[in-house]
């Protein structure tokens, strides 16, 4: 195994710690009710689960094929997004808290992009969704913890979407999963890795 090999090894476990970090509850805070019903959503708004056909923070732009977004939380949770376009190839931005601020590309190989779209194909679909407080697929929440949008174009029609707040107890495992199989596949660990600031 050479010393890169390594490094990036290290890099990937250390990336998937940390994050999952984020995701636990520390020991001293006590789980909040959840808020009141929140009202319907606008009519036309996209079913839960799709995004919207246009370009936005939710959605895809056009040649964009994945989009992961992670949102900070109330301790020093890594914000970043990652595109990934169809030719493959990548774009990070770093928001707070990652090892590399500001936008970074690489570019990663067709058929790692390729088993990467299959596997969302496959396992996405069904579990894609809203996971958010107040949601009854969410349970009782936990609070500061981050939230992750998942978009990936499937096939010709409109996006698949999920969105996990990370203190969500009814979340899917496979959801998480999935997020960190995209943050594996761009191998976003040299970028996002760092020393947690609490």
């Amino acid at each position: 195994m050479t010393i890169q090999t390594t490094l990036r090894s290290l890099s990937l476990v250390s990336l998937l710690l940390f994050v999952s970090s984020c995701q636990s509850e520390p020991a001293t805070k006590k789980s909040l009710p959840a808020p009141p019903d929140r009202p319907a959503p606008p009519a036309g708004a996209p079913p839960i689960g799709r995004a919207p056909r246009f370009a936005s923070q939710d959605g895809l732009a056009d040649g964009e094929v994945i989009r992961l977004d992670r949102s900070g939380c109330g301790f020093a949770c890594p914000s970043y997004s990652i595109v990934i376009r169809s030719d493959g190839q990548v774009i990070f931005t770093g928001r707070a808290h990652t090892a590399v601020g500001g936008q970074r590309e690489a570019q990663i190989d067709p058929k790692r992009l390729g088993r990467l779209l299959q596997t969302l194909a496959i396992e996405l679909p069904p579990i894609a969704g809203r996971y958010m407080p107040g949601s009854k697929q969410c349970g009782t929440p936990r609070t500061d913890q981050p939230t992750v949008t998942l978009t990936a174009r499937l096939d010709a029609g409109e996006p698949t979407q999920s969105v996990r707040y990370g203190g969500c107890p009814g979340a899917p495992r496979k959801l998480v999963e999935l997020e960190n199989l995209v943050d594996m596949t761009v191998d976003s660990g040299a970028w996002v890795s760092k020393r947690p600031m609490y």
